[in-house]
Order: structure tokens, then sequence, then C-alpha cells
């Protein structure tokens, strides 16, 4: 992972201990935590016994589990942390059941040539997270083009997957993806995109699908820029921003870039039509890790009346928020809104 120089500044959306001009109330105190502790390249934090049990639940609300669990330290034991170990544990069995999977399928790949490419979970995971138990993933998914997706069908048919199709209103074909399940172990799942904006309404002003991955470096699909930008598009089309492990994604993705593979996210972006995606991403890892650099790249990348729109729209805390307050999804839709009606 390329070294690159990180200006890592204290938490933007709540100060750090000692810095606090003004008491916080308990619940910012522990998105104060989580943001710190949810970093993989942060040090072990200590926590006190009674934020414990509610750092526990936003972490796993957050899908962050694994990282805040590494990065623990505390002087007593409660039940919270048994049953998120008992969580993480299984998921790392999990994970491993889908990495041989994903091994077949790369092979696969591979030998026919196709046109298609692992993407997210396993990819990150090796690629970009230090500790790859930080990044667990419950299913795989593979991009690729029609033809390819028939192929892939097909051999995972002869290996005991079924596609999975909803009795009514199914809309696979619309999104451009299919959920394939494996007959004896249904947690066994890959999902083949064309597409990883899935909404066709929104997909009209944003595309990726395999010929915008394979624009970005047709040489390698898991360049570092082809890293970060599925990761962008993953937490901003794929989804809105629901979970800080989104975030964590796209920052370590940010991390592995050098100094060029930064100075070409400005014209990568625009030719991607995903500036606005890219320029909040960069933001809001800029104001919930402190990484600073990430913050003033993101700025450059937006026009100052869209930047100050969309950072109210698109909140830091309404992030921290997504899994429990019903404002943070007003929130999260209105930039949806925004996404479909920006000039590209």
């Amino acid at each position: 992972m390329p070294q690159a120089s990180q200006e890592k500044q204290p938490c933007a959306l709540i100060p750090l201990s000692g810095q606090r001009k003004r008491p916080v109330d308990h619940s910012n105190h522990l998105n104060e935590l989580l943001c710190s502790i949810s970093d993989p390249g942060s040090s072990p934090s200590l926590v006190p016994p009674p934020m414990l049990e509610g750092l526990v639940t936003k972490a796993q609300d957050h899908g962050v589990a694994a990282i805040v669990l590494r990065q623990l330290v505390y002087d007593s034991d409660f039940t919270a942390l048994s049953d998120i170990r008992l969580k993480v544990q299984a998921s790392i069995v999990m994970t491993l059941k889908l990495r041989s999977v994903a091994a077949e399928i790369s092979q696969f790949i591979a030998s026919e040539n196709l046109d298609a490419t692992i993407v997210k979970g396993p990819v990150f995971a090796n690629m970009l997270y230090k500790h790859r138990g930080d990044r667990p993933f419950t299913d795989i998914d593979v991009l690729c083009t029609d033809d390819a997706r028939i192929r892939l069908g097909a051999f995972l048919s002869e290996r005991g997957f079924e596609q999975y199709r909803r009795a009514v209103f199914d809309k696979s074909v619309a999104n451009q993806e299919e959920k394939w399940v494996r007959r004896d172990v249904p947690a066994e799942i890959v999902e083949l995109h064309g597409n990883l904006v899935h909404y066709p309404g929104l997909r009209r002003q944003a595309s990726f699908g395999w010929r915008e991955l394979h624009s970005i470096d047709p040489a390698n699909p898991r360049a570092p820029l082809s890293l970060f930008f599925t990761a962008v598009v993953h937490a901003s089309l794929g989804h809105k921003f629901h979970q800080l492990r989104l975030l964590v994604d796209i920052l370590q993705a940010y991390r592995n870039l050098d100094a060029s593979d930064r100075a070409a996210i400005l014209d990568l972006s625009r030719d991607l039509r995903l500036k606005i995606e890219t320029a909040n991403s960069l933001r809001l890892v800029g104001e919930i890790f402190g990484q600073q650099d990430a913050l003033d790249l993101g700025r450059r990348l937006s026009p100052n009346l869209s930047w100050h729109i969309t950072r109210k729209v698109l909140t830091a805390q309404s992030v921290l928020n997504a899994p429990t307050h019903g404002s943070s999804k007003l929130h999260r839709h209105g930039f949806r809104w925004m996404q479909r009606a920006v000039f590209r």
C-alpha cells in the first residue's frame, strides 16, 4: 500500500477530547468514539466501561464491528462484548467460505478471458486493509458484461447455485443485478452486476459498469484508482451512505492512492460523470475521519454553490444517524434528488 503523506486532523464533526469548547451530550461523545475507533489506521482506544455497550451497538449498526473490536481497550467485560465477538467470529467463518467461492470464480473468469471481475468485498479486504479481518463480507460481487454474465450464470448453476427471483415485482433485469444462492448453503451468495448503479432513473445520470471500470485502467481492473471509484460508487450510488462502513472503504481506498493518482481524480471524476459523488465522498471522509487533504480535494472538485448546498443536505451527522434516525433518511434522499438533477 503506498505510504502517501496523510494530513489527518481531529474529527471535524465532533472535536476530540481536550479540544472541546463546550460540553457535548452522551450521544455526541459516542459518535466521537465511533469516528476515532472505526478508523483502521488509528491507535487502539481505551473506552470507559459505561460507554462500551452504546459503542458496540453503534459499531454493529454501522458495519464496523470487526474494526472496533480489534481496536477496543477496556478494563472490564460484559455480555455485549461477548455477543459482538461471536458475531465477528461468525462473519469471519462466512468470509473464509466465500473466499473459496471467489477463488473459483476468479479462476473461471481468467480461463475464459471474460470481461468480468470481482469487486468490493474480498478485493477491498485484500488490497485496502492491513488487517483483512477488518473488512468481512457477506457475498461475492462480480461486475461483468452481458455476455460474461450469461456464462457466469451457467458456471454457477453447474456448481449448485440457482438464481433467486422474487415471486412478484422482481427487478433483477431493471436493476442489472442477479442474485445467485447456493442451494445447499443459502448463506453463500454471488451477485452478478451489469452496473453498480442499480436504479434505472439514477443510471441515466451516472453509470458504472464494466466499460466505465475498464476505462480507468484497461490493464488492471484492480488498480488503486479503480478501487477508489468503485468505493465511491458503492457508497453514493449503490447505497445512500447508510453505514459508516461505506466511508471506511473510501477512506482506505483514498489512502491507497499516491500523489499522481490523487491528481488524476479531478479529471477522472469529470470523465466518469462522478464529480458530485466524488466530491461529497471526500468531504465526508474529511469531516468524519479528520482526513484534511481529502476534504481539500473534495472542495476543489465542487463549485462553490454546489459545495455549500450539498454539505447542508448531506451532513456528516446524517451519515452517523443513518441506522436509527428517520431525519437522516430525508437528508440522504435529498442528496439522491440532487444526484438526479445536477448537470454533469
